[in-house]
């Protein structure tokens, strides 16, 4: 949200707690960004997210657990995962 050519933010979150709490008790680590009108705060599995996304992004970012095997974000690190961004969501299942 510092830039202000950027014209639509999603922010994908599994936990809807986390950032409820994040938003109450530690404003200056969001800096108001969840009020932000461009933002978009969608609460749910990043993996069942990019299988199903309609929307096309032009940047990613992450930041998501280290890969530990069976860890909760293993399924992140995978090939599947990072080319459901270049492909249709058809096309990944």
């Amino acid at each position: 949200v510092k830039y202000h050519a950027v014209e639509e933010i999603t922010m994908l979150d599994i936990d809807h707690k986390l950032i409820e709490i994040c938003g109450q008790h530690l404003p200056e680590w969001h800096g108001g960004a969840y009020a932000d009108p461009r933002v978009t705060l969608i609460f749910a599995d990043a993996l069942d997210f990019v299988r199903n996304a309609a929307a096309r992004f032009d940047l990613v970012l992450m930041d998501i657990n280290d890969p530990v095997p069976r860890g909760p974000a293993a399924l992140i690190y995978t090939r599947e995962f990072f080319q459901s961004f270049t492909t249709s969501p058809t096309s990944i299942r």
